[in-house]
Parts: structure tokens; C-alpha cells; sequence
């Protein structure tokens, strides 16, 4: 709790990163961290706490879903609002969020973002109250994170398609979200600057070697990518960095798919502006959030991830659950008995789904299990590779087992050489793959690696404990070579 004031005025990856411009742009999102603070205060570092608030706020964010479809979107179809709800949250796509205790910020801003608009959709007596408190949980959603800010254009229509409210009305019932939304930012240039530095290095920048139109082709295929993951959420994985996601050019029909999806969800997203319609509103609310997180504006340090598309999910949910309302409606399976058809098609879709993310779950139950797993998926990645290859090394130094210490650290040679071939002379593959020969007794290599590493980053904290394994072997050595009268051999 002691550390709360430094979390609120720091980037939040700084007790990660330090002052490091690995990311562009910097990350503040102190809300999640200061929760964790208390939660270490009180439940110390187990992670049982953590990941149980987690699901307690899966469940609240759920009901809240409900509540504002009930209100908002399905008026007049309870039972919509609730299969959209079910749909929601037994996606598998949302596995990483709820699993990853760090992902925290994400349900957060979801959680806070739906309460905004609950209380925007208000009216009544207390309706200039209801604005204050909007405005209050739209402070706390971009304290959680910054994709927060795509309400500023998503509150506004949403009023006018749901409630009814002329633009004019709408605008004016959201300017307090604008004044949280330029002392948020206003909070952020004063704590961690204004910086929008270019990164090096490619597993920090995915189109960092990508030429201009590369990038936008790979982009429109991303687009692909998140409509199969929330259509087909297999298989899934953590981790989609360079080069897992192939660079594309305009002659690849992917590209294409994307860039009709994106003119598709534009064109809707078009129509929505005036007229009051559900498919509009939905394909507006998914797109700027896909947009926020696509790498077009500012480098996000991923080409696609799971995580982003949890917010997204919930307009691509509700227009699915709609479209399918109306089909069943027009082929008349929701009246009287028929509605035992329709829930019994929503609980055969709702299964595989529980089931597929019941089983992704087991995936993360232990960090090196959910490195070695994944990699199966990511085998192009070279992030995927290092960190699969890291996984070994901690195992092999958690075992005591000799002839499976040097099995392990075998198979981490596989994986940091494929990581090398993908991305020459990466630091953490260099420091490890010196701490994989050590274990192998290969010195002359592991000293080389670490060199290797030394050039790259020479005040690197790592190699300080690499000099002392290499410091304490060398020197036993010495002494044995010494006590065997083998002079010029201990001299060396």
C-alpha cells in the first residue's frame, strides 16, 4: 500500500521496464496496479486472491451486460439479453483475459465502460446526477486502460440510437465525459510525458521491417484474423508477436477480405449515423476499437492479441445474437413452445464453448506449462520460441534430476536456435542460451553467448549473476587443477 503513490505517478510498466523506450507512447493504467497493491498488502503474493477477483469481476462485468442489454439493446426480448450474456461469458477468446492475473486492466474497462453507459441511458429526476456518476466510471475505465477513449465517439451514438435522443441532446449529455477524457490525458503528460518515440526493435514494433504498404496489407489481414478468432477461437495462444503473424502484401486474398470487411463495417457504421440502427451501432462500437488497437496510428507492441478482443467482442455478440433473434423470429421458432427450440439451440452453441475454454484454461494453470503449450501454436514466433525455451531452463533448475536437467536444457537449445534464426541477437535468447550450456557443461559456449549479450548491453543486471557461475567454475577449476600440480593449467 506504501507503493500506491509511486504506481499513480509512474508508467505502468516501469517496475517492468524501468524508464525504457520499449514501448511508444508509455502506459498508464495505475487502477489495476493499485488493486494489486492492496491485494499483496493483505493476501501476500499467492496467487489464489488475485485470480479469484478476477473471476468476481468476470461475473460482475456479466451482470452488468445484462442489465444495460435488458435496458438498452433487447427491451422486448428478455431472453436475447440473456443468451448474448451466456455467449459472452463462456467465449473461449476471453480465456487470457479472466486466466492472466495482469489482464486485470482489461475486464476493468469493460466493467467501467458498461457502467458509463447504464447511467448515460438513465432519465429521470436525478439524470444530471446520472451524467456525474458516467462521468466518475469513465474516469475509472481509462485509469484501467486507454482503449476507454473509443466511448467518447461510442456514448454519443449510443444515446441517439437507443434512447431516442437527437444528436444534438446526445453530444450535450456526454461533455463531461469529454472533461474526463482531456484530464486523463492531461494526467498522463504530466506523469509519464508526452513521448511517441519510434522503437527498434521488431518483437517491440511488429512492422518495424515492414515496408508501408506490408503494414497496411498485414493490418486489413488482421482484421481477418479477429473475425475467425471470435467466429473460431481455435487454436488459441498467448502470444502473436514476430513472425507469427506473416507480413502480407495486396496480392494475398486475406488482404482483400480484410479491406472489404473494414469498408463493410464503415459503410454500417455509416448508415448508423442517421439512423437508429442496432447493426450500425455494433459495427461502429467494433471497428474504432479495432482501429484503437491495429497499429495504424501508434505502435501497440502486437500485430493481434486475444485480450484485444475483449471489448470488441461485445457489439460482434449482440449483433450476432440479433441476427439470429430475427431469423427465428421470422421462421416463427419464438412464440409459445417454439422457444424451448431456440433456447435449445443457444445452449448446443453455449457447450462447445464452455467446454473449449474450461480446457484453455487448463493452458494457464502454471506459467512454464502455458509457455511449453503455446508454443506449439506460435512456433513461428520468435518470442514464443525464447520464452518456451526459458520455461525449460527454469524447470531444469527446479529438478535435481542430472539426466533431466541436461534433457531440458537440450531442448531449450532447440527453441532459442529456432527464436535466432528468426531474430538474430536477441537478449534474452543470448543470456539464456549462455544459462543452457552452463547447464550442459559447455562453458567455452556459455561464455560466448554471454559476450554476445555483454556487447549488446553491457550494464544488463543479468550478467553480473553469469560472471559469478562463471567466476565460481572457473576458480574450482583453478583449485582442482592446482592440487593435481597442473600449474600453468591452474594459472589459466
Amino acid at each position: 500500500i506504501r507503493g500506491i503513490p509511486d504506481i499513480l505517478s509512474r508508467d505502468s510498466f516501469h517496475g517492468t521496464l524501468g524508464e525504457s523506450a520499449y514501448l511508444s507512447g508509455g502506459r498508464y493504467r495505475p487502477l489495476s496496479l493499485v488493486m494489486f497493491a492492496f491485494e499483496v498488502s493483505f493476501f501476500g503474493m499467492k496467487p489464489f486472491a488475485h485470480h479469484l477477483i478476477n473471476v468476481l469481476l468476470y461475473g460482475l462485468t456479466a451482470v452488468v451486460l445484462l442489465r444495460l442489454l435488458r435496458r438498452m439493446v433487447f427491451k422486448e426480448h428478455p431472453l436475447a439479453a440473456l443468451a448474448a450474456t451466456v455467449f459472452f461469458v463462456v467465449h473461449p477468446v476471453h480465456t487470457e483475459v479472466v486466466a492472466n492475473i495482469k489482464s486485470r486492466d482489461e475486464i476493468l474497462s469493460l466493467l467501467f465502460l458498461l457502467l458509463t453507459l447504464g447511467y448515460l441511458l438513465r432519465e429521470g429526476p436525478s439524470t444530471a446526477n446520472d451524467r456525474w456518476k458516467a462521468a466518475g466510471c469513465y474516469a475509472l475505465a481509462l485509469l484501467s486502460k486507454e482503449n476507454g477513449i473509443v466511448l467518447l465517439g461510442v456514448a454519443p451514438l449510443t444515446l441517439f440510437t437507443f434512447a431516442g435522443r437527437s444528436w444534438w441532446r446526445a453530444l450535450r449529455d456526454c461533455w463531461p465525459l469529454g472533461v474526463v477524457a482531456v484530464a486523463y490525458l492531461a494526467l498522463r503528460v504530466v506523469f509519464i510525458g508526452s513521448r511517441m518515440q519510434e522503437v527498434p526493435g521488431v518483437l517491440d514494433n511488429p512492422y518495424a521491417l515492414a515496408a508501408a504498404d506490408q503494414k497496411l496489407a498485414t493490418i486489413l489481414s488482421v482484421f481477418v484474423s479477429y473475425l475467425r478468432l471470435l467466429v473460431w477461437p481455435h487454436p488459441l495462444t498467448y502470444d502473436y508477436s514476430f513472425a507469427q503473424v506473416p507480413y502480407r502484401d495486396f496480392s494475398d486474398p486475406m488482404v482483400w477480405m480484410g479491406a472489404v470487411l473494414v469498408a463493410i463495417l464503415a459503410a454500417v457504421s455509416i448508415r448508423a449515423l442517421v439512423r437508429r440502427d442496432l447493426f450500425g451501432w455494433c459495427a461502429a462500437f467494433f471497428l474504432a476499437t479495432l482501429l484503437l488497437v491495429s497499429n495504424l496510428f501508434f505502435n501497440i507492441g502486437a500485430p493481434l492479441a486475444e485480450r484485444f478482443l475483449y471489448q470488441a467482442s461485445v457489439p460482434f455478440i449482440i449483433a450476432a445474437v440479433e441476427l439470429g433473434r430475427r431469423g427465428l423470429s421470422s421462421a416463427g421458432m419464438l412464440n409459445g413452445r417454439s422457444v424451448t427450440v431456440a433456447a435449445s439451440i443457444v445452449a448446443l452453441l453455449c457447450l462447445p464453448q464452455a467446454w473449449h475454454t474450461i480446457d484453455r484454461n487448463a493452458d494457464w494453470k502454471d506459467r512454464d506449462d502455458l509457455l511449453l503449450h503455446d508454443v506449439l501454436v506460435s512456433s513461428h514466433s520468435a518470442r514464443a520460441n525464447t520464452y518456451a525455451g526459458i520455461a525449460c531452463i527454469r524447470k531444469s533448475q527446479s529438478i535435481s534430476d542430472k539426466r533431466t536437467q541436461r534433457e531440458l536444457a537440450s531442448r531449450a537449445l532447440v527453441f532459442f536456435s529456432r527464436a535466432d534464426s528468426i531474430v538474430p541477437d536477441y537478449l534474452p535468447v543470448l543470456l539464456n542460451r549462455g544459462a543452457a550450456y552452463f547447464l550442459l557443461d559447455s562453458i567455452p559456449a556459455a561464455e560466448y553467448s554471454w559476450d554476445r549479450a555483454r556487447a549488446l548491453e553491457p550494464e544488463n543486471t543479468m550478467l553480473k549473476s553469469y560472471d559469478a557461475l562463471l567466476f565460481d567454475h572457473y576458480y574450482r577449476q583453478g583449485l582442482k587443477a592446482g592440487t593435481e600440480r597442473n600449474f600453468s593449467a591452474a594459472i589459466a
